[in-house]
């Protein structure tokens, strides 16, 4: 199969439209599906494969083709991707009155279903099985062993940073000093095969990947089990590096701290805040702590399908914006939108407002004001 010729005749911004593509004169723009930022792009070259490479080689640098992303991240099949890009699969539609040359898809996306029940692992029992679980699974136990070591270490540089944002409850959250970096590498290299921690970007020239600074250890909790799905690592001496995450988004989609299936199956209303740090702040167990607004893939908003989502993000003009463009997404899959509104004086964020005792003049409404 040619995939070249499979392609060429696809419009590109309609095909991916969740990554946001941008037709340059020689190149597509678009927004990584890894690091999710706004600075991959894909080469509108005959003679290079259908591609997706993010610009950010020293952070991410992550190169997928097309068709890979395609299975991956949408979970269609071979044969629903050449149907999709032959345009005659039923689950896509093609306007009849296209009189360009290319082929006009709009995307239906399937529809996430909230799971019924969790697959209980035990974490002892996968690492001494270690070899025999797939790929998946190693990743997942190997980011869970992580963050239950990082739960048993010295939390006193933890607590300082919460409490000084006046937030006092982060019972889950983990910590990581340096020192406690060097032994975690000691023990991972123990417990588990080089490869994998090679392989998955946890170790960075025989060392823990973070152990350059001390961090507060952020976990993405897993629909399907009782695994992690991604952690983050809140850099406690913020300079260049603020957060980073360790995820892998070929074969797990994480979801954002604090979302559990036990909180999507009581909750009919969420709180949408920007980062963990304003979604501790707000004091609300129905709260999802977005790490960043375009870091959200929409298809994710199926789970919420039916429920209120009430958008609680920075009074800056980038928060204002965003907030607009995600309630646009977030009503094309049947939820209801709110806003969570307060004068920019009283703080530009949820943190701020906690900070200056003014979390009692926010407001609700149906408006963004």
């Amino acid at each position: 199969m040619d995939l070249n010729k499979l392609f060429q005749n696809i419009d590109i911004e309609l095909l991916l439209p969740e990554l946001e593509p941008k037709k340059r004169a020689t190149y597509y723009h678009l927004r990584c599906p890894f690091c999710h930022k706004k600075e991959a792009y894909i080469p509108n070259k005959t003679e290079l494969k259908p591609i997706i490479i993010c610009n950010r080689k020293n952070k991410c640098g992550e190169i997928i083709p097309i068709w890979t992303y395609l299975k991956e991240f949408r979970g269609l099949s071979n044969k629903d991707i050449f149907n999709l890009l032959n345009g005659y699969e039923e689950n896509y539609k093609i306007p009849s009155n296209n009189k360009s040359t290319k082929i006009k898809i709009k995307i239906i996306l399937k529809p996430l279903k909230i799971p019924e029940k969790q697959k209980i692992y035990s974490l002892s029992e996968n690492i001494k099985n270690f070899k025999y679980l797939d790929l998946e699974e190693k990743f997942q136990t190997i980011i869970s062993y992580i963050y239950s070591f990082s739960l048993k270490t010295d939390q006193t540089l933890k607590n300082a940073y919460y409490l000084n944002r006046k937030i006092t409850y982060f019972k889950n959250i983990g910590s990581l000093s340096k020192e406690d970096s060097f032994n975690l590498t000691d023990k991972l290299l123990n417990l588990f095969d080089y490869k994998y921690l090679n392989q998955f970007g946890i170790l960075h020239k025989g060392k823990f990947k973070f152990s350059f600074s001390s961090f507060t250890v952020i976990p993405s909790f897993d629909l399907y089990s009782n695994l992690l799905t991604a952690l983050r690592f809140r850099n406690i001496y913020p300079g260049k590096f603020k957060e980073l995450e360790m995820s892998n988004k070929r074969f797990l989609n994480p979801l954002p701290y604090p979302l559990t299936l036990n909180k999507l199956k009581k909750f009919d209303t969420f709180y949408f805040t920007e980062g963990h740090i304003d979604a501790l702040s707000l004091k609300k167990i129905n709260v999802v702590g977005v790490e960043g607004i375009g870091s959200f893939n929409p298809i994710n908003f199926s789970y919420f399908k039916g429920k209120t989502i009430i958008l609680a993000f920075d009074k800056d003009k980038a928060g204002l914006q965003g907030s607009l463009n995600l309630a646009k997404k977030v009503r094309e899959y049947d939820v209801n939108v709110k806003f969570l509104n307060w004068d920019a004086k009283y703080g530009k964020d949820i943190n701020e407002l906690l900070i200056n005792g003014n979390l009692d003049k926010t407001f609700i409404s149906e408006r963004l004001i």
